[in-house]
Parts: structure tokens; C-alpha cells; sequence
């Protein structure tokens, strides 16, 4: 079985390569779903693969993917009140930057600094990079929820 600490080394090692919309390679960028799915994949827990989705993508196919391989651990809105007990590493969050359009991108946690989840996620501008879920990664009318990965040890 892989453990979450397999999964955060294999999405580490993405840890500065550019952004680009449905990649999913080192040399010409990788997404933020594309990030989650080939870390996966790498470490045996999923062999997915989806493309096609818009640039924002609200048309769910995120949250199918989460809801079939994963289980909701919580939902929560801007601010968050977190204390370190609701996810481990290796749980994903997906975001939905303007409540009720869906998740709309995915990160995954690496631990927690004390105070806030730390997490790995790709971003347009900033490519692969790993800092605090806090302000400006997290905007004011954000909804998050949190997701356990199936087959995780």
C-alpha cells in the first residue's frame, strides 16, 4: 500500500515547474489537477487521467474525480477556523473561489505549521510551489473542502 508520505515526496519533486493549463509534463508545465493526478499515478493509488476541462473548471469534473477516489472530510468557508485536526498530510483540498461555482482547483497538504495547513499546488504565475494555506493563496468568499484519499496508508 502507498503512504501519504510517498505521495507528498512524489508531488515534491514538481516542486518549481511552470504553470500550463492540461499539462502534465516537467518540461512544458503541468496544472493543478494534472499535479494531483500524476502523483497518483506515480505511487500506484489512482490511474486517471482527464482532459478537456475549461480553464476554470465548473463543470464538476474535479469533484467527481474527488468523490469517486476520495472521502469529504469537511466543507468550509472563508474564514477558516482550522486547528490542525482536520487533515493529514496527504489529503487533498479543492477550492471554490466564488461559493456555489464549484472546485474550481486542488492542492494537496503537507502538514501544518501550527497555525495554518501547509500544501502543494500549481499556479498560474507561480508554477509548482509549497507555502501556508493562508492570504493571498486564499481569497474571502472561498469555500474549501477537505478529501481523504482511498488506499492511502
Amino acid at each position: 500500500m502507498s503512504t501519504r508520505e510517498q505521495l507528498i515526496a512524489e508531488t515534491r519533486k514538481w516542486l518549481g515547474v511552470k504553470f500550463s493549463h492540461q499539462g502534465r509534463n516537467r518540461a512544458t508545465g503541468i496544472d493543478c489537477g494534472g499535479l494531483m493526478l500524476v502523483a497518483t499515478r506515480a505511487i500506484g493509488i489512482l490511474d486517471l487521467e482527464f482532459l478537456g476541462y475549461a480553464k476554470y473548471p465548473t463543470e464538476g469534473k474535479f469533484e467527481e474525480l474527488l468523490a469517486e477516489n476520495s472521502d469529504l472530510l469537511f466543507e468550509s468557508v472563508f474564514p477558516f477556523n482550522f486547528t490542525g485536526d482536520e487533515m493529514l498530510p496527504g489529503d487533498m483540498i479543492s477550492f471554490d473561489y466564488d461559493n456555489n461555482e464549484g472546485t474550481r482547483h486542488l492542492a494537496l497538504v503537507t502538514g501544518w505549521d501550527g497555525r495554518r495547513y501547509k500544501v502543494i499546488e500549481a499556479q498560474p504565475g507561480r508554477g509548482v510551489c509549497e507555502h501556508a494555506l493562508a492570504p493571498p493563496f486564499v481569497k474571502t468568499k472561498m469555500m474549501v473542502k477537505g478529501w481523504r484519499l482511498r488506499g492511502l496508508a
